[in-house]
């Protein structure tokens, strides 16, 4: 089953808020998902903890873990539940790596395109080609944008203009900057269950976070489709 990985190798630029959001959406729409938590805080963790959620959703620890361990592990969940999210740390280390090589797609947060997030993402980005030329094989993935104000400044336009430039792969789904992501982590339970009078404009934060679910299932069919072609061809020059 798919494996979705978010990576950085910079703390505080939103992975864990992402992933417990496509946790949560995931969940609501009938899926059950694998929580790999690789983070030494255990945020995710620790929302999921807060309230009950669902017998959908699976938690398990990564953090510490060596590299055989963790590629053990991802690989025995993808076999347990319909999806797998990894929640990893926001720092450079070897689980990152493996994470990228396992994963049918790795997401990259950019939050607000600000120059410290990008100078992180390109590291990110400089890793995932040096790791498919590795693999001989390109890793799937996208950076996408989160924690957008409604106004973008010139500096932010211009970041964005030089990463698409640079053919870097980027979502057109842009996570507004909302009370009811940032305020989430410490509610649990599923997103669609947060009482309306908690937080503003829930409404308009559960229909982005449904488009950003929507684009991310749609790269992974198109990646699976990529795959079998990709082995088809394979298959086909070694019949040869």
């Amino acid at each position: 089953m798919p494996v979705i990985s978010l990576c950085s190798p910079k703390g505080g630029c939103g992975k864990t808020t992402t992933a417990i959001l496509i946790i949560s959406e995931l969940i609501t729409r009938g899926a059950t998902v694998s929580l790999v938590d690789g983070d030494r805080q255990r945020w995710a963790t620790k929302w999921a903890n807060l309230q009950p959620i669902s017998d959908n959703l699976r938690i398990v620890s990564a953090a510490g873990l060596e590299d055989v361990e963790f590629h053990e592990l991802v690989a025995a969940e993808a076999k347990q539940s319909t999806f797998v999210v990894c929640d990893l740390e926001g720092n450079v280390n070897p689980l990152i790596t493996v994470a990228m090589m396992l994963s049918d797609l790795v997401l990259v947060p950019l939050a607000k395109a600000a120059n410290y997030d990008l100078a992180a993402a390109v590291k990110m980005f400089n890793s995932i080609e040096m790791n498919s030329q590795k693999l001989k094989n390109p890793i799937n993935y996208l950076a996408f944008f989160n924690n957008v104000g409604a106004i973008r400044n010139r500096f932010q336009i211009q970041n964005e203009a030089d990463l698409e430039a640079s053919g870097v792969n980027i979502m057109k789904t842009r996570l507004a900057e909302r009370a009811a992501y940032s305020e989430y982590p410490s509610f649990g339970g599923l997103f669609r269950d947060i009482p309306q009078s908690e937080v503003p404009n829930l409404d308009k934060a559960i229909e982005n976070i449904d488009n950003f679910l929507d684009e991310i299932l749609d790269n992974l069919r198109s990646e699976k489709e990529r795959r079998a072609a990709s082995e088809r061809v394979g298959g086909n020059n070694v019949v040869a």
